[in-house]
């Protein structure tokens, strides 16, 4: 009894569950009672919902045995049991295991029955056992053998920095893959990476990203699609509550950060690669475009996944069956889909990782671009009308798709169509068509910024420009209150501001990057382009993909309730916060980095990008002149092998560490090198 979950206090505002205690029950000595023979017990979860399914309209009268003073109609019905039963009381049972769940329902729906409630019982579990299947079985030997290679990869480099260790420098090759896993070059790597817009004009972008995953973490703090996920707090009425709080309508909209990546996508599509494609008279090689973004995401995405698939052996709790094993099983089923990157077509209930929907539709919009830059190239105005008028049609396909589907302003209030909000969530904000205004922006954006940068813009256009940006971004997060409020706005309303909140705000974005990017951005500029931002750059992609399974482990494990306060939230987005970004260093050390470094391995007429040609100059007669230049197409420009044919040896550019070096020989822009050979060094 003392295991079992009872009413708790405060159900009428909201608190559903009482877990009982999980680790008491499973830990239960049944030697130690009057019992004949000695029995173990399981830990069951059992749900009491109202026996109606339905809409409740704001009008209704309560169904029979429902009190009708108003209190328990309508905060708690109205709030919880609006349709479908989205969340329900939620007890902890400690039972004997050889009860079956059919047996503890039936038992409960004779109880419940009289009082117009039904009763189900799931997610059973009993003493946790170390179990391994065979495709963890794998995952683990997988995660093995890499760590050898970083083990082996981090002694490697130490001997041949310190010992000169002549067996490895003997077969560069060899040494060159093991060093790529190496701990203490990819650390080094990290701080060089971090770097990379340092004094670039766009480096103003490294705070946008930051600030926008952090507005992304703290919005998933509040607001989950995944019900299982509000089980744990005490006081639920308080997320209806929070709407009367005109400040917190940033949070309440924080979906919109996911469009500034959109458009930062689109924007650097165009920037990165417009100098290659004018090299190349406006032709890209698809096969190099596609490989190395897919090459960038894939070893990564494949750790998460694999983390996923392992976590049900790392953990345990009365919601861990439900929240940790539910999602390894959706990504056991569908993780193919992730890796194809269409996985956000598929049904809600077969989403492998929800979230990872943007990179699905990223990958998508970023096979469309090669062929808008070609366009944008050869044919400037045409690309330009092309981008308008998919503007014009993404809107107006979001607009029909609302008023087919009758859909309103999403908001938190929990009436007759609280779950059509969850369905915007599923269906209409993780389509394509939602945000490709945004990515389309970004690439006129782009364009402009690459042709225009040095154009004249007058002080008070400026200006103008200025507070339009502010107006419409304050106008997108602040619109809705009124609907939040309870005061739901027409249909054609609700529809008119979802086909075009997401595109005003990339808009207003987009001058924003402009301004900065074009120094006229001031102390917005200063503060988005402060040093400490690059390093967290760097880790926004990864910090994106791990937070989301710290909050199915928080979930999954915790034992006891939360309450739902800003406070109590604030903290923890906080931790969440802090860890996502120090897993994230981790992987991008251990995972990234080395995978990036290998791929000239895999591809070797991809890592070509170093080309050497002698150029005739006025240096001293019978010198030749050999000029090495570095194509913008290698990310990581260290550790790059140029055979200079004469001078017969191999030369290790190191440009990012600001020093050069041919073997043991260090060199400068300019030094003279065996036989009287001059080298230079520039990058394009």
């Amino acid at each position: 009894l003392d295991s079992n979950g009872k009413p708790p206090s405060g159900i009428l505002q909201g608190t559903l569950t009482d877990f009982g205690s999980f680790d008491e029950c499973l830990q239960l000595n049944t030697e130690s009672l009057a019992f004949s023979e000695r029995f173990e017990t399981q830990y069951c979860l059992m749900d009491i919902n109202a026996n109606f399914n339905g809409t409740i309209p704001t009008d209704a009268t309560p169904p029979p045995n429902i009190e009708t003073d108003g209190i328990i109609w309508d905060p708690i019905l109205r709030l919880f049991w609006s349709r479908n039963n989205l969340l329900s009381f939620r007890y902890g049972l400690c039972v004997p295991s050889t009860c079956t769940q059919q047996e503890l329902m039936e038992l409960g729906n004779f109880l419940a029955e009289p009082m117009g409630l039904s009763v189900n019982v799931h997610y059973c579990q009993k003493e946790k056992t170390f179990m391994v299947d065979k495709t963890q079985t794998l995952i683990l030997a997988s995660f093995a053998s890499l760590l050898l290679l970083i083990i082996v990869g981090t002694v490697t480099e130490v001997s041949i920095i310190y010992r000169k260790n002549e067996k490895f420098l003997a077969d560069k090759s060899i040494a060159d893959f093991l060093v790529s896993f190496s701990i203490y070059r990819n650390n080094k790597r990290f701080l060089s990476a971090a770097k990379k817009l340092q004094g670039s004009p766009l480096q103003h972008l490294n705070g946008v990203r930051c600030l926008s995953l952090c507005w992304i973490i703290m919005g998933h703090t509040y607001f989950y699609t995944d019900f299982v996920h509000y089980h744990h707090y005490r006081r639920l009425q308080h997320i209806q509550n929070v709407d009367d709080d005109l400040t917190f309508m940033p949070i309440a909209n924080f979906t919109l950060s996911v469009n500034t990546f959109f458009f930062i996508s689109g924007l650097l599509v165009v920037y990165s690669n417009w100098k290659k494609l004018t090299a190349s008279e406006g032709r890209i090689g698809l096969l190099k475009f596609f490989f190395h973004r897919i090459w960038r995401i894939w070893p990564p995405y494949f750790v998460v996944i694999s983390l996923v698939l392992i976590l049900p052996l790392l953990g345990s709790g009365p919601l861990w069956p439900q929240s940790v094993e539910n999602t390894a099983r959706v990504c056991r089923e569908n993780w193919w889909a992730n890796i194809l990157f269409v996985n956000n077509f598929q049904t809600p209930n077969e989403l492998c990782l929800l979230h990872t929907w943007f990179l699905a539709v990223t990958m998508q919009f970023y096979a469309i671009s090669a062929f808008l830059l070609m366009l944008l190239y050869r044919f400037p105005k045409l690309c330009i009308f092309i981008l308008i008028a998919f503007i014009t049609m993404s809107g107006i396909a979001v607009y029909m798709y609302a008023i087919v589907n009758n859909l309103r302003i999403p908001t938190v209030i929990a009436d007759e169509v609280f779950v059509d909000e969850r369905n915007i969530v599923l269906t209409l904000y993780i389509m394509p068509y939602n945000h490709l205004g945004s990515y389309l922006l970004g690439i006129g954006f782009g364009y402009f910024l690459v042709k225009h940068k040095n154009a004249r813009i007058p002080k008070h256009v400026q200006t103008l420009a200025w507070l339009a940006s502010a107006f419409i971004m304050l106008f997108v997060i602040f619109a809705p209150y009124k609907a939040f409020r309870g005061f739901l706005p027409t249909v054609h309303h609700s529809a008119l501001y979802l086909a075009t909140h997401r595109t005003l705000w990339a808009l207003a974005i987009g001058w924003l990057v402009f301004a900065c990017s074009t120094k006229r951005g001031g102390i917005i500029n200063k503060f988005l382009s402060w040093s400490a931002f690059g390093p967290l750059s760097s880790l926004t992609f990864l910090a994106y993909l791990i937070h989301p399974l710290l909050m199915v482990i928080h979930t999954g494990s915790i034992r006891e309730r939360v309450y739902f306060g800003h406070y109590e939230l604030l903290n923890i987005f906080l931790a969440r916060t802090m860890m996502s970004f120090g897993l994230a260093y981790i992987l991008f050390v251990l995972v990234e980095l080395p995978f990036s470094s290998i791929e000239k391995y895999i591809f070797p007429q991809y890592s070509k990008s170093l080309k050497c040609t002698q150029k005739t100059t006025n240096a001293p007669p019978i010198l030749p002149i050999i000029t090495c230049n570095l194509s913008n197409q290698v990310k990581f420009k260290d550790q790059l092998l140029c055979l200079i044919e004469y001078i017969k040896k191999q030369v290790i550019f190191e440009p990012n560490a600001g020093v050069n070096s041919c073997n043991e020989t260090r060199i400068e822009d300019k030094t003279k090198i065996n036989d009287g050979y001059y080298v230079f060094i520039s990058q394009q």
